[in-house]
């Protein structure tokens, strides 16, 4: 097991940013769903225990490993979409015959941290190919989509307020913010925040 440092905050501090790195334990098979933490990095301390995503955003992009948080991204995924509707798939429905533009090598969806890097991708990818069906040519049309990263599950069996890309169980880069409660000692595996 990894070696635990108890913060000292500074007296002012009433909370701690931290950034965790969570390995996926889900099973989809069975519907197990669940992760772990692994490294735990205290990477900023705050001055109130509110749950600002724009506080959080600033002490992510100061740490390299969750630069991608930072403020301004988000997660931008490109799609190919139907502009009419075809047989059993609908105006706005993704095209299976444009998965070349749209997936990587490994056959994840192509995603983007900024819209003008998802905009410049379909820039250079060019128009969507046309498709013949039964003689009619039809028309594709690019698509960008846009999730947040920021996470509010303050709900029972939720996971709190939260900066991730994807959700708290697929593994990946996670910051939160942990309040300072009298008596209390938080611990983690790494401490950047006087870097």
């Amino acid at each position: 097991m990894t070696d635990r440092i108890t913060l000292q905050p500074p007296v002012w501090a009433k909370a701690v940013i931290v950034a965790r790195f969570r390995h996926s334990d889900t099973d989809m098979q069975t519907d197990y769903f669940a992760s772990h933490v692994g490294r735990e990095v205290a990477i900023a301390y705050s001055r109130h225990t509110r749950d600002l995503f724009a506080e959080m955003r600033q002490a992510a992009a100061r740490f390299p490993e969750t630069a991608d948080l930072g403020p301004g991204l988000n997660r931008y995924t490109v799609a190919v979409v139907f502009t009419e509707t075809l047989g059993m798939h609908a105006k706005g429905d993704s095209s299976h015959w444009h998965t070349d533009l749209t997936r990587d090598e490994q056959y994840h969806p192509r995603t983007f941290n900024t819209r003008a890097a998802a905009e410049a991708y379909i820039a250079q990818a060019g128009e969507p190919f046309p498709v013949s069906d039964a003689g009619t040519l039809h028309s594709f049309a690019w698509e960008i989509r846009e999730e947040s990263i920021e996470h509010r599950e303050k709900y029972s069996m939720g996971g709190g307020y939260y900066l991730m890309d994807g959700w708290r169980h697929g593994g990946g880069w996670q910051v939160t913010k942990l309040a300072f409660y009298p008596g209390s000692q938080l611990s983690v595996t790494e401490d950047r925040t006087s870097a």
